[in-house]
This record gives C-alpha cells, sequence and structure tokens, in this order.
C-alpha cells in the first residue's frame, strides 16, 4: 500500500540521509485518548487499561501514515505549516498495517482479562474519535528495539520502502538539497513539488517540478 508520513523539512531529510524513520511511542502521540477508546467509568476497569497501556507502552512504538497526502490539514498539522516535506512508502506489511477504525462513543469495555480477545485487541489498538478522520490514517505497530538517545527507529527496509519526497507548498529546501539525500538509494524516487489547487481545498502536485531521481 501507498502511504504518506509528513515531517518537518529538518526531520525529513535526516530521515532520507539515515534511511530510517522515527518510532513514535504511545506517549509522544497527539492524541489523549490513545489507547483509551473504551469507556472505563469503572476504576477496576481504569486500574487495568493504565497497566495495560504501560506494559504495551514499553515494548511497542507505532509508525502513522495517511492514506493521501492532498489535504491541506495534514500539511498544517504535521508538516510544518506546508513548509515541511512528506514522504511515501509503500508498506509491505499487509498483516500489520492496518485502517484506523473511528467512534464517536467509547466502546463498550470488556468484562474481564479473558474476554480480551483478538478482535477487542484490534479495537484497542486502532479505534480513534470521529473527529480524526480528516488524518485517513493507517498504522502499524512495531518493536522499541533500535534506540538513540531517548528515540527509537525503524529503518526503511524491503517491509517499508520509499517511493516518494513531497515537498511542501511553502518549503524552502531546493531540489539539489533532496537529490544529495537521495544519492545513495537504488530505486528511483519520485521527487514532487506540492501547489495548491485552483478549483479545489487540495494540494497537488505542480507537474513542471517533478522529476525521478536514482542514486
Amino acid at each position: 500500500m501507498r502511504v504518506y508520513h509528513f515531517l518537518s523539512a529538518q526531520y525529513a531529510l535526516k530521515n532520507l540521509y539515515e534511511h530510517r524513520m522515527k518510532i513514535s511511542t504511545v506517549t509522544d502521540l497527539n492524541d489523549p485518548f490513545e489507547l483509551l477508546c473504551f469507556n472505563l467509568e469503572n476504576m477496576c476497569d481504569r486500574e487495568g487499561f493504565a497497566t495495560a497501556i504501560e506494559e504495551f507502552s514499553r515494548r511497542f512504538g507505532v509508525l502513522c501514515f495517511s492514506r493521501s497526502w492532498s489535504n491541506p490539514l495534514l500539511w498544517a498539522h504535521y508538516s510544518d505549516k506546508h513548509k515541511g516535506i512528506c514522504l511515501g512508502f509503500d508498506v509491505l506489511l499487509d498483516d500489520a498495517l492496518k485502517e484506523v477504525i473511528l467512534t464517536r462513543e467509547r466502546l463498550p469495555a470488556p468484562q474481564c482479562r479473558e474476554d480480551f480477545n483478538d478482535a477487542l485487541a484490534q479495537q484497542w489498538l486502532f479505534t480513534k474519535f470521529e473527529d480524526w478522520r480528516y488524518e485517513d490514517e493507517v498504522r502499524v505497530f512495531a518493536d522499541l528495539n533500535d534506540k538513540e538517545g531517548d528515540l527509537y527507529f525503524y529503518d526503511f527496509d524491503e517491509h517499508i520502502q520509499l517511493r516518494e519526497v513531497i515537498v511542501g507548498v511553502k518549503c524552502s529546501v531546493q531540489k539539489s538539497a533532496i537529490e544529495r539525500a537521495l544519492r545513495n538509494y537504488q530505486t528511483s524516487i519520485e521527487i514532487i513539488k506540492a501547489r495548491l489547487s485552483p478549483d479545489c481545498f487540495e494540494v497537488i502536485a505542480d507537474i513542471s517540478f517533478s522529476q525521478c531521481s536514482r542514486a
């Protein structure tokens, strides 16, 4: 699946040079209701899920992507107000990469630990409040193994392959800087300059700029 990850220009270039991306820990995510999709009015439920979230967060982080790069809100919120860069990947993790489930109401909590089956686990990991719909999010959870300082990283590999670099409408990074960052890649990667659509509220490609870069 072709998916997109939005970054500031600084961190996008760093990712390109280092062939990797940061894994977000659960506590880093901007949704305070992350992993809190169940109704936790019951104190025992709250305590139990607090422990579960703490245990899970020590072992796993998340890579978050959007299925499109055309929404101007994504650029505004996650790519430095359109001054950043969006990276397009082919993610070949069909069993792990899943669409976020959206809900208006908190879900009923399982009655006991034994009721927490695979289906409920999927709800727990992939359910968010409906107003996050604009993100068009898909996500994959990753082991927290490769640590550098306080951060964790996932190296680009055969499962997550860089395919596109989309330069934001207000981004000042020159094409030559991106080409230098892509110099050691073995496959063709398309460089796209974003522009505002003249007839709708979307971000689109400036065809005159787009080209492929090969190591």
